[in-house]
Parts: C-alpha cells; structure tokens; sequence
C-alpha cells in the first residue's frame, strides 16, 4: 500500500483558505488557550493530535485516530471553558450525561460510528477566517451561549467535564477547514505537525511528559488594524509599516515633512516651495533679497530706462538728497525691489529737509542708535513727533515692507491734510470708507499723486516697490506732473460734503451766485463756486464787494512841503497848512537851517535849529552883509593906526603932522583950504 503523506494533503487543503504558510497571514485567527486557568487548579496537555503515531514535536504524546488536542484540569476541580477566539455559535448541544468513563461502545452509548454523541454537550464556533473550532465533552446544562451568538475571545462558554466518548474529565479542542469537522489539523507547529506557522498566539514550548505544563498563552490574538495605512501604531503594539527619513506618519499614511527651518523660500524638499517672495525680491539660498539687475540701456542707474521718466524721478530724487540708490558701484535704483519701513520714512524725511539730531530718544524698542544708526533714528523720532508716522504697533519693524495702503498714510501725513477727504465718494472699488487708510488714498487720488494699481483699484494690502513710491513723492515734490489723473468726483449727496459746502454736480462747491460784499475792508466774491477773499490794501477801498482806488494818499504818508505850506494826507485826502515862517521837512519853523545871515538893526541875524537868532558886534565893527567886519572910520581904529604910525617913524616931522591932522579929526576941526 502506498505511503500517503498527510502533512502535504493537510497543507493542500488550507492554502485555499490562507492557512498555510506563515503566521503572518492577513486574514488568519490565531488562538489563546481556551480555558480560564483562574477557575481550576491548573491543566495540561493529555492527548495531542495524532500525526501518524507521533504529536506534533514527534513524540508520543497522543493516541491512534486522535484529530484534536485534549487539555484535562490539573487538580482542584474542572476549569471554565472560554472561547480561544471571535465568533459566532453555530451549533450547540446540552443535557447529555456528563461523567462518562470509557471509550468503549459497549460501556458508553456515545462512543463507537454513528453514535452521534461523540462529542457529548459542545459549541461549535465559526471563527473569523471561516475555520471551525469544537469545544467538546462539558458540563451538562453548563452552556452559557446558544446557536447564533456572537462571541469574544476569553467568553466563558460551559465547564470542563466528560460528556460523550469520553474516559475523563477534559476538554476536547479541535479546528477544522470545514463545518462538519472533516477538515480538522492540529494548531501546533512542529517537525511533525502539519502546520507551518503555530495558530496559537503563544504555543508555548513542548515537554514530554504527561502532565506538560507548557500550554498555550491565554492572550487573545490582536488583530493589526492597518487596513489603508501605510504608517502608524497596528492596535496591537506593533506598526502598519515605517515611513522614509524626511516623511512622518500622518493619519496612517506616510507623509513629506518640509525642509524649511531658516528658509523662507525656495524648495521644501516634498516638491512644494517653502514660501514665495513678494514681487520684485528673489529667492536667494532660502531667503527672499533684493538682487538689482543691470539693463542693456540702463542710464544714470544701471537698472533704469536711459531717457525715461523713472530715469528723471531717480535722478531728481537723488540731485535733491531725498534718495540714493540700493547700490552704487555700479549705481542701482532697483527700481521693482519693494521698500522697507525704514527706506520709505527717511525718503520722507529728506523730503520735509529734517536735519539728523546728535542723539537719539529711541521711539520704538527696534528703533535704537545701535538698531539703525544715529541719523535713522533721529529722523524716525522727528517724524513720529510730528505726526507724520502714526504706528499702531509697539515696534515699526523698519525691515518689513511698506504696503500701498501705508505709503499712503505716510505721504499725506507729512505734505497733505487727509481729514479733509473722509466723507467724499470713494475712487477705488477696494478701497472703502470704513478702511482706516480711505482718506490717505482718496487725498493722493484727488490731488493727481495716484492713479491705482488699476482703472478700478488701488491694491492697499500688496507691497510697494522702491519706484511706484519715488514717483509719489515726486509728484507731490513737483519734480513730475502725472498726465492722466483720475476722474474723481466729491460728492453725490449734501451728506459727502462737510456742513460749511454743499453738493454741486459731483463736487462740494461753497456757493452758487455772482454776490459779492465787503467784509469790512476784505472783498467776498463767489469765483468758480468757492469764496474768493481779498483785502483791499494801500489807496484801494472795499466798495460793493470790489477793491476800488478811491484816495488821494494814504493817511500813514510822512507831511512834505508845498513852498511854505505843510502838506498831509488826512482820511485819504490831502490838506495844506500855512506856515508863519516856512516849511522845513513837512513841519511849520520860523526860519530854514538854510537861511542866510543878514543885517537888521546894527546886528547879526542868522537861523539856528529852526529859530532866529541876532548877534550884536563888538565895538569897533559894524554889521555888513550878514557878518560883523572892522569898522575903519571908528576912533578905536584911528587911535590905533596913529599909534602905530608913530612907532614907524620917529625922528621925522611927518608923523607929528599925522596926528595933529588925525586928533583935529576926531575933533571935528577942519582945515581951511585956501583958495
């Protein structure tokens, strides 16, 4: 007769249903031992199953025909039998007798073909992967689960005892392939099982003897939960699988983790970028820079259109200490590179011509001399003082870039007034009245500063570039003139006015007509719908609302002179007055500083300070053409010239006859003269 070998037939029939094998098996139930130590004093293995003779470790521990594992109680009373594994109860039997004591048919009625009661009171469970587990000869009316339950592992299911063909108390435990038990195989591994892979969760070492205490783990088997996850914990203590390096486990899937730590640009290392950089910046080595670049007909600035208008607002920017390039060796304007806080105000401030402090009172905790230098400091400070920067923020973050919105605010709190324009319509769809920066916006629109990013918006919230802000400031500083201004309108309703002007076909106008009136001497006339004020000045008078030359002179005029007369300007009309002596730098005096001396009564008469003043002559002069001179004919002057003539000619007869003639003179005698 031919050999047949069973553990090929036996692994022949489990393959199909993924038993064989290894114990890794998706889809294979393995067993805890399926009685509750806890409960009795101990079990062991009484009958392995038969493999031609031998039990799975070929040695003799079975019997002949065996086709499952017999596990009997150790001492101290029968053990609860539980389920090995989760299922559901699909045949039972109860109420047969429970304390049989033979295998022989003749002895026990159970025993022996076809007697139907082999098994005495038992469950059947249908395991999970379909495989059939028999919990054979218990306690009669100790069944605790019924036909269609469902059971866990470790559920008591009855108590050992030895119903059926049975010699002693124990527990018969056999799997099969199929659901009338025809397919039994033994669940240990060994050199002489039939198995490749132990169905228990923990077999357990083999011992020869007959009272082998090496049972099988009472763990129940946990199933991994890693259907559709690549990564992360089974549920049983174990991983779904492992993830790469730069991947991590994320809801069961393995995913990238990008590579950006200090970067904020450039590739994250999962085919994604770390970050992008605002318009007019690179990424460089994971950081977003300014990097200027020369054009071929670059002029004064090598990244600037020679001959073009941003050419002229650089240069004029530059030829008035407002802006210097980003670079200078070779000039750059990088005209698209957006800037910063910092960049931004001191443009401002050159522009306003504020001069740098020595020190600096630090008005922000970022704005130090150790954070920007002295000079920036000092500008920032002056700039703040004067309302022109308004932050909100507790720092000003002089590196962050400037928005459209806030160069805004920053051009028209240093040249403009914005309040002035919070209640008219708005010019751009995405610039609201509510938004704080609506004023700053509307006042460069109206005053022909900007014209948006578009026909419609003004892109508030994007960066400005280094250009678009020097042609802001140029145009405020009238170095530019925008040739496309905006068609604004200030009004639609009274209401966009403020209350002193009303709403005028679009614009907030203050009046209507062609009245004009005086405002004591200051002229009102309404001139293109607005006020017009002008005060009349020098010989101009307010009259119907018009300044009109109505005087001769101004009463502030200084007097002059009309020939004797003084002549002044009194209420705007002039007014002589008659002198009694004459006219001197327009006062009355009795004579000019000018007067010649003349003659009157023997005495000198002359002009001193304005007033007559005479002069007698000594004795011996007489008065002759306004002056005192010698009088010739007087005796002083005789007496003194005989006295003299004497002196001069002594010894002689001559001058005896002189002063006889002389002192007959001054006698009155005469010579007679013959005839």
């Amino acid at each position: 007769m031919k050999k047949i070998d069973i553990a090929l037939i036996v692994a022949s029939m489990l393959a199909p249903l993924g038993l064989a094998g290894t114990a890794a098996a998706q889809d294979m139930t393995l067993e805890r031992f399926p009685l509750d130590l806890s409960s009795c004093g101990g079990a062991y293995v009484s009958a392995h199953f038969d493999h031609s003779g031998k039990d799975y470790h070929c040695g003799k521990n079975r019997y002949s025909g065996h086709k499952g594992t017999d596990f009997a109680p150790k001492g101290g009373g029968p053990c609860t039998v539980v389920a090995a594994a989760p299922g559901e109860v699909v045949a039972t039997a109860d109420g047969n007798y429970d304390a049989n004591k033979s295998s022989d048919p003749s002895k026990n009625k159970c025993c022996g073909s076809g007697s139907g009661c082999s098994y005495g009171n038992y469950v059947k469970v249908k395991q999970e992967d379909g495989t059939h587990v028999v919990y054979a000869h218990m306690k009669k009316n100790s069944l605790k689960v019924k036909k269609g339950d469902k059971v866990t592992c470790g559920q008591a299911l009855g108590i050992q005892a030895s119903s059926g063909c049975s010699t002693g108390t124990h527990l018969h435990f056999d799997i099969s392939t199929n659901s009338s038990s025809s397919k039994r195989f033994d669940p240990y591994q060994g050199s002489c099982g039939t198995v490749s892979a132990s169905r228990w969760v923990s077999q357990g070492n083999y011992c020869p003897s007959s009272k082998d205490p090496q049972l099988p783990g009472s763990v129940c088997q946990c199933k991994p939960a890693c259907d559709g996850k690549a990564c992360g914990d089974d549920g049983c203590g174990g991983q779904c699988g492992t993830c790469a390096a730069n991947e991590q486990c994320n809801n069961g899937a393995c995913q990238c983790v990008p590579q950006c730590e200090g970067k904020v640009c450039g590739e994250d290392g999962c085919g994604a970028q770390c970050g992008t950089c605002v318009d007019g910046l690179a990424c460089n080595s994971g950081a977003c820079a300014c990097m200027p670049t020369a054009i071929e007909n670059g002029g004064t600035f090598g990244d600037i259109e020679a001959g073009s208008e941003n050419e002229t607002i650089a240069v004029a920017l530059q030829s008035n200490n407002i802006a210097e390039g980003c670079q200078s060796e070779p000039p750059m304007f990088c005209p698209d590179c957006p800037i910063t806080h910092l960049q931004a105000a001191r443009m401002v401030g050159n522009a306003l011509t504020l001069s740098p402090g020595e020190t600096c009172t630090d008005p922000y905790p970022d704005i130090t001399e150790a954070t920007v230098g002295i000079e920036n400091c000092s500008i920032i400070a002056q700039l703040k003082e004067m309302g022109v920067i308004l932050s909100t923020d507790e720092n000003f973050s002089p590196n962050d870039y400037t928005t459209r919105a806030a160069a805004a605010a920053l051009l028209t709190n240093a040249f403009y007034n914005a309040a002035e324009f919070t209640s008219v319509p708005a010019t751009f769809t995405d610039v609201a009245p509510t938004d704080w920066y609506f004023p700053h916006v509307e006042a460069l629109a109206r005053k022909c500063i900007t014209m948006g990013c578009s026909d419609t918006e003004f892109c508030p919230n994007k960066t400005i570039p280094r250009m678009a802000f020097a042609t802001l400031l140029a145009r405020i500083k009238g170095y530019v003139t925008a040739t496309n201004c905006l068609q604004t309108i200030d009004c639609e309703t009274n209401d966009n006015c403020t209350p002193e002007k009303f709403c005028l076909s679009n614009q907030c106008v203050e009046c209507d007509t062609t009245e004009a009136i005086c405002l004591e001497n200051t002229a009102k006339k309404c001139v293109d719908h607005f006020y017009q004020y002008t005060e009349c000045t020098g010989k101009d008078t307010c009259v119907d609302g018009e300044c009109v030359e109505t005087l001769e002179c101004l009463d502030t005029e200084e007097p002059t002179c009309e020939g004797d007369n003084v002549k002044t300007c009194v209420d705007g009309k002039y007014s002589e007055t008659s002198c009694d002596g004459t006219c001197q730098d327009g006062q009355c005096v009795e004579c000019s500083n000018a007067f010649t001396p003349v003659c009157q009564d023997g005495a000198v008469k002359s002009c001193k300070k304005n007033k007559f003043k005479f002069t007698e002559c000594e004795e011996g002069q007489i008065c002759s053409e306004g002056e005192c001179v010698e009088d010739k004919n007087s005796r002083t002057f005789v007496e003194s010239s005989c006295s003299a003539n004497l002196q001069t000619n002594s010894g002689s007869t001559a001058p005896v006859w002189l002063a006889i003639a002389g002192l007959m003179g001054l006698l009155g005698i005469r010579r007679r003269r013959r005839s």
